[in-house]
C-alpha cells in the first residue's frame, strides 16, 4: 500500500478497520470507485468487495492535489502532475457533494494551469 493510485478501505470493523487495499484505476474501471449509479449507488465514494463498506473519496482526492502541488516542477515534465489531476478528476466527476464539486473546480482549475505552463503551486493559497 502506498501512494496516491491506490486507496485503503477505512471502514470499522469492530476495534480495527477493514484495511483492504485498492488500485484506483482498477477500482474506477470496475464501477466500485467515483461516482456510479444504479444499484451500488457511490457519489465520491470507494466500494470494498471485500467487507462491502464505503470509503469517502473527496479527502483522497484532495491529498492528489496536495501531492501534486508539492512535486518540484524543475523535476517534472508535467506528465505526472497530469496524471495525478485526471485521477482526482475521475474520483470526483459527477458528484452531488458541495466539497466534492468545490474541490473539483480546484482540481481543474489546477489542470488548465498546467497545460497552460502556469505554475501550480498556488492552488491551495
Amino acid at each position: 500500500y502506498g501512494g496516491y493510485s491506490y486507496i485503503m478501505c477505512k471502514v470499522k470493523l469492530g476495534d480495527n478497520i477493514c484495511g483492504h487495499v485498492c488500485h484506483l484505476e482498477c477500482a474506477l474501471r470496475s464501477y466500485s470507485a467515483g461516482t456510479v449509479g444504479g444499484t451500488i449507488g457511490l457519489d465520491s465514494e470507494y466500494f470494498c468487495w471485500r467487507c462491502d463498506g464505503r470509503t469517502e473519496l473527496i479527502s483522497h482526492a484532495n491529498k492528489l492535489l496536495q501531492t501534486c502541488e508539492a512535486i518540484d516542477t524543475d523535476d517534472d515534465d508535467g506528465d505526472i502532475k497530469e496524471k495525478i489531476l485526471k485521477l482526482g478528476i475521475c474520483l470526483l466527476r459527477g458528484s452531488e457533494k458541495t466539497a466534492a464539486k468545490d474541490l473539483m473546480s480546484r482540481i481543474t482549475s489546477a489542470m488548465s494551469m498546467l497545460k497552460h505552463g502556469t505554475d501550480t503551486e498556488d492552488i491551495l493559497n
